[in-house]
Order: C-alpha cells, then structure tokens, then sequence
C-alpha cells in the first residue's frame, strides 16, 4: 500500500488539474499551503494544467481556421487564378488528414478531461474513494501511453 502522503499527493493533483485553489486543496487534505505550493513546484503540475488546456476542440478550431485561411487566401485571386499553389496544396492535405486523426481517434487529452472531471466529482462526494479513484485513474493513463507508444512503434516500422 502506497504512504499516506504519496496518496495525498495523488489527490492534491488530481484537484490541481480540476483548477481548485490552492488554499482549498491544502483545507481538504489537511496539509500546509506551502507543502501543496512545494508539491506543485516539484511535480511541474502548472505545466500539467497548461498542457491539458491544449484541448482536441481548441486544436481543432485553429486547425479549421488555418484552413479557411488557405482557402480564402484561394478564392481572393483573380477569377481563372483561384488554384493551389504546390506549397498550399500539400499544406491544406496535412491540415486535412490532421483534422480527420483528431476527429476519429481517442486520445489520452480526452481521457485526461474525463478523468479530470471524474476525479473531481469522487472528490466532492467521498473524499476516501477519491485516493482510490486517482490510482486507478492514473493507471489507465499510463495504459494509454503505452498503447499509444506501441502503436507509434509499429507504424515507424
């Protein structure tokens, strides 16, 4: 069984990534700010947050947007000139075959939202079950990194 700190820990991020104050997550697990100020400092837990603000819909839209740039940047040319460039065309398919990977595949971004939101929820409910929640949690994740590893793996080949 893992030390009660290091589950506290576990927790203290989980409420972290769900954007609760500092404050507030040092109250609920009963230690000093400046212990979960040190945790978050060591752990790079605002990279963590930062990243997972990276979403798919965010990505998604300035994919889509720079799409209807290329396109717009096309259809403002002289009538008979309205084509692609080489440089365009080959721009706008990877933008394209972009767009579909995202929109098809499960990703870990998504299961870290889910998670996220799941955790909180555990939280807000049975702080007790929320330890447990976290480990299994964090388990899957690292599941999916290495599903999504051996994938990558098998397509270098």
């Amino acid at each position: 069984m893992a030390p009660k700190s290091h589950n506290n820990r576990d927790i203290a991020r989980a409420l972290y990534l769900s954007d609760y104050p500092q404050r507030d997550i040092a109250a609920r697990i009963g230690v000093s700010e400046n212990t979960i100020s040190r945790w978050v400092r060591d752990g790079a837990w605002d990279a963590l947050r930062n990243a997972q603000r990276t979403s798919k819909p965010s990505v998604l839209r300035d994919l889509y947007a720079e799409l209807a740039a290329i396109n717009n940047t096309i259809a403002e040319r002289p009538q008979g000139q309205q084509f692609a460039t080489p440089q365009e065309s080959l721009t706008r398919s990877r933008i394209v075959r972009n767009i579909a990977d995202l929109e098809q595949r499960y990703n870990i971004g998504n299961a870290v939202d889910i998670g996220r939101d799941f955790c909180s929820f555990v939280a807000d409910t049975n702080f007790d079950t929320a330890r447990q929640v976290v480990n299994l949690w964090d388990n899957f994740l690292n599941h999916l990194i290495t599903l999504q590893q051996d994938g990558n793996n098998s397509n270098n080949r």
